[in-house]
């Protein structure tokens, strides 16, 4: 419902230019309104007038929230309950759907007071940190438990809320706090007894305990003492996990004062180390902290350990047990445990990589040892490591043959010279496998046949040199067979001018003449000059179809093949193709205008089966096309000329021709124009002023600016751009056009009778309201379901 009153509102004097007025109420869009008959524009008078909009569709059910004056939702609904406990203002939000997702939301204040002489009574909690009873006087709490002036009001403290409701074994003002205790406080009016509130009193004691007050620690040289003892090692032993804030002091004084701390000690059996733990708003001293040893690891360090063996296979890496070999150096100590690493941190912290081998050289291994009473130590060994090796080379050797013959090869033969250190061995041993060569079980007949066929067939064997059981190494023999094979040995070359000659580089048909295999080509004019490696050719001008040799060389494996290279035509084209388009229509006067390259095809070729693709660039020295042209049907001509490189292909191979076309347009006389502007005055306010857009055409055309005179164009109107560059019948709008808001853009399309050219450009449609028009002054006040709740504009 919207109220509106009209304190005064005289009438107009006779000379006023604009006597209407108006009462109404509008929708947002402005397109839908309501007004009294009698006050709908028309020339009236009114003294302390009413009018009431209702409106007439469903009732809207508000949604009602209440909050506080610090914005948190206090309640719910039109009717809410609430208990408040200070003075406040609470504010209802009413919020309204109006329509589908639009809301409209009200809000009104309601200022809560409590009288000066009510007893209002708000809880406390209270926390006090430390584990000795704190003194306290309860008197102290009394601003904290209502939110009124305490002095207007007596007080008094109980152990039960029952003895505060009777006003009973009230408590001494001091009070002394040992535990968590909650207590009620009897808020009352001294004039009036019977008007008393009781708000509780929660007083928390926050303590925290060490969960140990005595910690064992390693003794780790076993002699009463550890030096630079990590305190930050007694945190698990003395709090939860999770525990954080802990710093350690040597006395509680500087504990207590937060001064000094200690982050290392030199700890004995008569140590004692304070705590400060830091929770929150709390601080705790905690402690002594006294210390006890368990005996720690009886070891030997550092051991010097000095080994010599052999390198199996000369990889200077053995495999090595450490607790085995190195444990027993180090203590006998019942039940202790070895693990070697390659750095001290590593050791200490038990992380990182075990060791499970040995180099040569001399360098040094950390052991962690660690008794089953949880003391560890860490070792050091010098490692002093030498390897007897037998070194010997890998060997790879390429035997040509032809790809089926069965070829025999002898591996003492070829084991020749793989031996490096010592010179000799007693034993050398041929095997299949490196397993087996490992394990020497058996072994093979130094004499062997390769019986597979191929053009690339490879077999390893594995020889064992061998001074024992125990000390050796094994290196394979790889036998590669090498036949060379011609991949491709027909090709075909593009016969870019069609005159049966085109000068080649026959190196451009190594890499499909040899396809994957690791080769190298030589060319020749004949067999003979191949067969004796002279007067190679590599340049050559092909008229027709020749026949060339190639010699593959791989591995120094050589093979001579005959190959042919032909010339096959290329599409047949006119190299320059120039499309003179004259009487062209230049509209919108803009010098550009589309062209259909597809239509100069047939003036390009007509060559059968071939393809066009159209490009803006073209080097005629590497043949290479770049800027593809995707849309060669909407070509844009921009300044009446153009230039497109044609590649035509043919679609059975990839031989193609080229074709410049240049493209030339001589443009029709343009119809020029200028955008203009129509301006109108409401002089009703109405938001409905009509244009004539012939008005516009002299802001538009101008004679000198153009070749056609006026009465030779046709001028027709359209919504938009689009529409009138179409120039759709369908879609034009008369000349008469009536706006209904501020500023509306329409489009005129100017075209010639005779040539049919044209050109289009807005016309911009102002409404305007008179600035000095006089106004009455209206007094709105709109009341709301809230009887308390008014906004006036």
């Amino acid at each position: 419902m919207i109220e509106v009153f009209v304190d005064k509102k005289p009438t107009p004097c006779p000379t006023r230019k604009f006597p209407n007025a108006l009462i109404g109420v509008i929708n947002s869009d402005g397109t839908q309104g309501v007004s009294p008959a009698s006050r709908n524009t028309g020339n009236w008078q009114a003294l302390q007038e009413g009018w009431k909009f209702s409106p007439l569709g469903n009732v809207i059910q508000p949604q009602v929230t209440w909050t506080n004056s610090a914005g948190q939702t206090v309640a719910n609904g039109i009717q809410a309950s609430i208990c408040p406990t200070q003075s406040d203002v609470f504010t209802a939000n009413v919020t309204f759907n109006s329509c589908g997702t639009q809301n409209l939301t009200l809000t009104d204040d309601f200022p809560l007071t409590f009288d000066a002489t009510y007893p209002a009574a708000k809880n406390y909690t209270q926390n006090f940190c430390g584990n000795a009873p704190v003194n306290l006087t309860l008197n102290s709490f009394q601003a904290n438990v209502t939110t009124q002036n305490p002095a207007n009001f007596s007080f008094s403290f109980h152990t039960s809320l029952q003895n505060a409701q009777n006003n009973v074994a009230a408590l001494p003002n001091n009070y002394i706090l040992n535990a968590n205790t909650v207590l009620y406080v009897r808020i009352q009016n001294p004039n009036v007894p019977a008007c008393y509130r009781v708000a509780v009193l929660t007083l928390n004691l926050l303590t925290k305990n060490l969960l140990k007050s005595t910690v064992e620690i390693c003794d780790t040289n076993n002699d009463g003492s550890e030096p630079n003892f990590n305190l930050n090692a007694l945190n698990s032993d003395l709090f939860p996990q999770g525990t954080t804030g802990i710093s350690y002091f040597a006395t509680q004084t500087n504990a207590q004062n937060n001064t000094n701390p200690v982050t290392t000690a030199n700890i004995t059996a008569n140590t004692q180390i304070w705590v400060r733990l830091v929770d929150g708003n709390c601080s705790y001293i905690l402690g002594p902290v006294n210390f006890q040893f368990r005996p720690g690891v009886n070891m030997n360090s550092p051991i010097n350990f000095s080994l010599t063996m052999c390198d199996i296979n000369a990889d200077n890496q053995e495999p090595f047990d450490f607790p085995l070999n190195i444990g027993p150096l180090i203590t006998t100590q019942q039940g202790a445990t070895f693990a070697a690493y390659g750095t001290y941190d590593e050791a200490f912290n038990g992380s990182g990589t075990v060791l499970s081998t040995i180099k040569e050289g001399t360098y040094t291994v950390y052991v962690r040892v660690q008794i089953p009473n949880g003391c560890f130590a860490v070792a050091t060994v010098n490692m002093n490591i030498t390897f007897t090796k037998i070194q010997a080379n890998d060997k790879t050797e390429y035997i040509c043959f032809n790809g089926t013959d069965d070829i025999s090869v002898n591996l003492s033969t070829l084991s020749t010279g793989m031996l490096l250190s010592p010179t000799t061995v007693p034993v050398t041993e041929y095997y299949y496998t490196f397993i087996s060569a490992t394990a020497g079980t058996n072994p093979i007949s130094p004499n062997q046949t390769i019986t597979t066929d191929g053009n690339f067939v490879t077999q390893t064997y594995y020889v064992r040199f061998e001074n024992s059981d125990d000390c050796y190494t094994i290196r394979p023999i790889n036998v590669n067979l090498v036949h060379p094979v011609i991949v491709q040995s027909s090709f075909t070359v593009c016969d870019f001018n069609n005159d049966n000659s085109e000068n080649i580089q026959l190196s451009q048909f190594s890499s499909a003449i040899i396809g994957n295999q690791n080769a190298t080509t030589t060319f020749y004019l004949t067999a003979t000059d191949a067969a004796n490696g002279t007067n190679p050719v590599n340049a050559y001008t092909l008229n027709g179809s020749k026949q060339f040799f190639v010699k593959i060389n791989s591995y120094n494996c050589q093979q001579v093949y005959p190959f042919t290279v032909s010339l096959t035509s290329t599409p047949v084209v006119n190299p320059v193709v120039t499309i003179n388009l004259t009487n062209i229509c230049d509209n919108n006067n803009d010098g550009v205008e589309i062209y259909n390259l597809t239509n100069a095809q047939s003036q390009i070729s007509s060559s059968p089966n071939v393809s066009f693709t159209y490009y803006s660039n073209y080097n005629a020295a590497t043949q290479t096309f770049s800027n593809e042209i995707t849309n060669p049907s909407q070509f844009t001509v921009s300044g009446g000329s153009a230039t497109v490189f044609v590649k035509v292909k043919f679609n059975n191979n990839e031989c193609f021709s080229v074709s410049k076309l240049n493209i030339v347009m001589t443009f029709l006389p343009t119809v020029v124009l200028n955008n203009a502007t129509l301006n109108r005055c409401d002089e009703d306010f109405n938001l409905s002023e009509t244009f004539q857009l012939d008005d516009a055409i002299p802001q538009m055309f101008i004679a000198s600016q153009n070749t056609y005179t006026l009465s030779n164009i046709t001028v027709t109107y359209y919504n938009t751009e689009a529409d009138a560059n179409a120039g759709n019948a369908s879609n034009q709008i008369g000349n008469t056009v009536t706006a209904n808001v501020s500023t509306v853009q329409v489009w005129a399309r100017f075209q010639s009778k005779t040539t049919g050219c044209y050109s289009v450009a807005p016309i911009q449609l102002n409404t305007f309201f008179r600035l000095n028009q006089s106004i009455p002054r209206l007094r709105f006040v709109t009341k709301t379901w809230m009887g308390a709740m008014k906004s006036t504009c």
